[in-house]
């Protein structure tokens, strides 16, 4: 071995390698903290008390916790996972929520108010009541989100996949949907007469007689196929399906395209068929009890011998309509249509008109 030529030196150097070893942490090189960089002592904090604005709880595992009325307005939750969570009344005004995952969350009337969700997953969640005034949802995806009664004053929505949303939010002046995914034609024009932004949207423009549906492009039988897999088709084109006996109990079929289809003896038991087009369908012998058929256009359809006790036909239009032996004893008839309806008996009639229908 060749001496060093500064000993002094090279003892310095060897001490201070070995002290360096010696203060590395443990774990092989593992850093002390998460990837996320969240705080341990935030998270023990939010979980003890509720109360943690403006805390670091990015990438933070929060699922199927319980946080309701929390206060984390301003908190980072980028990337945290929150699925299951229970966040009803949460203040998360100005929160940073991008990338988290949101699925099943229940957030039922908490405050988004300027909250960052772009590109979070919010499939299946709760948003009933929620103030998202001036959130930014941006790609993120609302699958059968529950936006009931939601205040979506000025959001951004641009590039979100809304499919099989239920979008009856409380306001959309000023919200932005701009490229927006699984919005049916009706779901558009209602949203844009209330004030919502279309630069562009998600919905296909239909040509005459070409038999695809409004959202994204898919054949009749795709969307037949997807209805008897998985009970639900909202805003489908579904013109002259042969659904013929069906078994479509509590299928969602809001603002379907049902015009010429044959559904004789199809059960539609509880089925969800508001401001569906039914214009001509054969609905012969359908079990249509407890259904929701608020403002349906049912004109010229053939409901003879269908059981509709119990339904909700409010505001719905049944002109020309074939009512043969058709039951509607207990249904929900407020501003229904049945002007120049046929084979109506005198006391059903008497009956409509006495339960709010327009019969004249």
């Amino acid at each position: 071995m060749v001496p060093p030529k500064n000993p002094t030196k090279y003892l310095l150097l060897t001490a201070v390698a070995v002290v360096s070893i010696l203060f590395l942490p443990v774990g092989r090189g593992v850093p002390p903290h998460p990837a996320y960089g969240y705080s341990e002592a935030d998270l023990k904090k939010v979980k003890e008390t509720d109360l943690c604005p403006r805390c670091d709880l990015s990438g933070a595992d929060l699922s199927g916790e319980i946080l309701t009325i929390a206060d984390l307005h301003d908190a980072n939750l980028s990337g945290a996972n929150l699925h299951d969570a229970w966040l009803g009344d949460v203040w998360l005004s100005g929160a940073d929520l991008t990338g988290a995952d949101l699925t099943g969350a229940n957030m039922e009337a908490a405050d988004l108010s300027g909250a960052d969700l772009s590109g979070a997953d919010l499939t299946g969640a709760i948003l009933s009541s929620a103030d998202l005034t001036g959130a930014v949802l941006t790609k993120a995806r609302l699958n059968d989100t529950n936006l009931q009664g939601a205040d979506l004053g000025g959001a951004d929505f641009s590039g979100a996949d809304l499919t099989n949303a239920y979008l009856k939010p409380h306001n959309v002046k000023g919200a932005n949907f701009t490229g927006a995914k699984g919005l049916s034609a009706k779901q558009v024009e209602d949203l844009t007469a209330r004030g919502a932004v279309f630069t562009s949207t998600g919905a296909v423009s239909v040509a005459p007689g070409v038999k695809v549906g409004p959202e994204s492009g898919s054949s009749l039988e795709e969307n037949i196929d997807t209805l008897l897999k998985t009970m639900a088709c909202p805003g489908c084109y579904l013109g002259e399906a042969d659904l013929r006996g069906a078994e479509l109990k509590e299928a969602n079929l809001e603002d379907a395209d049902l015009r010429g289809a044959n559904m004789h003896g199809a059960n539609l038991h509880i089925a969800d068929l508001e401001g569906a087009n039914l214009s001509k369908a054969n609905l012969s012998n359908c079990n249509l009890s407890d259904a929701n058929l608020n403002g349906a256009s049912l004109n010229d359809a053939d409901l003879t011998g269908a059981n509709l006790g119990y339904a909700d036909l409010g505001g719905a239009t049944f002109t020309g309509a074939n009512l043969r032996g058709a039951d509607l004893q207990h249904a929900k008839l407020r501003d229904a249509d049945f002007r120049e309806v046929k084979g109506l008996s005198a006391e059903q009639k008497k009956y409509v008109e006495e339960n709010g229908a327009i019969v004249e």
